[in-house]
């Protein structure tokens, strides 16, 4: 399913919620002040999305090649504490990075990871930027499928943020 684009489907820049959804259909965006998907269905008002939605901890990652912890704010220097299964099998989309409190200090990749091998759902950071987004890849995962995130530089006095989507 690689090269789909889901900016049709997704607002993953934050800067605002976008118009609500049509009857009939729903819009997910990225609410950048919440580090929070939110879900308008079926013309309906904004939500935040909890369910399906995976997230790295916030911390700024002093080395290169270094994981980021699920749900904590730390950075490992081992993909095994970065690790963590699948909650079910489905398709992972919409990865988002984003520099909490102030813009990437360094280039680099946030690259998606499953079973300890690259995937296609890169994320890349330019310094002076502070988001970086993945919206035209998708990733299959089984559920139990380690997942992790893996840094490629290190961000001095840069805590940041990860989140994906898991479709079915």
């Amino acid at each position: 399913m690689a090269g789909v684009s889901l900016g049709n489907f997704f607002d993953l820049d934050g800067s605002a919620a976008p118009g609500l959804s049509a009857a009939n259909s729903s819009r997910v965006y990225f609410d950048t002040t919440k580090l929070q998907y939110m879900l308008s269905a079926n013309a309906g008002a904004y939500q935040y999305l909890l369910a399906d939605a995976l997230d790295w901890g916030s911390a700024a990652p002093g080395s290169t090649n270094t994981f980021m912890t699920p749900y904590s704010a730390a950075i490992a220097a081992s993909e095994i504490v970065g690790q963590f299964p699948a909650p079910k099998t489905g398709h992972l989309a919409g990865l988002y990075v984003k520099a909490l409190n102030a813009n990437f200090s360094a280039g680099g990749n946030a690259t998606l990871r499953v079973a300890g091998a690259d995937t296609t759902l890169v994320a890349t950071y330019t310094t002076g930027v502070s988001i970086a987004t993945d919206d035209m890849d998708i990733v299959a995962v089984s559920r139990g499928d380690l997942i992790s995130i893996r840094l490629s530089v290190a961000l001095t006095n840069t805590p940041i943020w990860a989140g994906v989507l898991l479709l079915p």
